[in-house]
């Protein structure tokens, strides 16, 4: 089991054998979902060919199904975020995100 990084920068899983695919989903967040117990906060990017939005809101979702604490910020981006406005705006609600649900 691998990770091949493209020219394009995608990152595409390498999976040849059943157990292959096994240890992938073994390593993939949303298999722990339950475990979660922080408020969770996703920046996405609609132009990320590295993981698609649709991974994110996925977990996303994931999360509000077991009555986890997460919100999602969606950005016209890529990954990372580059824009100036996606910058400003993720620092800006990452800080709110962080004196809102750090304890102190």
């Amino acid at each position: 089991m691998g990770i091949k990084n493209l020219p394009n920068n995608t990152y595409v899983p390498i999976v040849k054998t059943l157990e292959d695919a096994k240890k992938y989903m073994e390593c993939s967040p949303i298999q722990y979902v339950e475990a979660v117990k922080g408020a969770t906060l996703l920046l996405l990017g609609s132009d990320d060919i590295r993981v698609p939005m649709s991974q994110g809101m996925a977990y996303y979702r994931a999360l509000l199904a077991a009555g986890k604490i997460a919100e999602v910020r969606l950005y016209k981006d890529c990954h990372p975020l580059q824009k100036v406005p996606s910058r400003f705006d993720s620092t800006l609600h990452t800080v709110l995100w962080f004196a809102k649900y750090l304890k102190k």
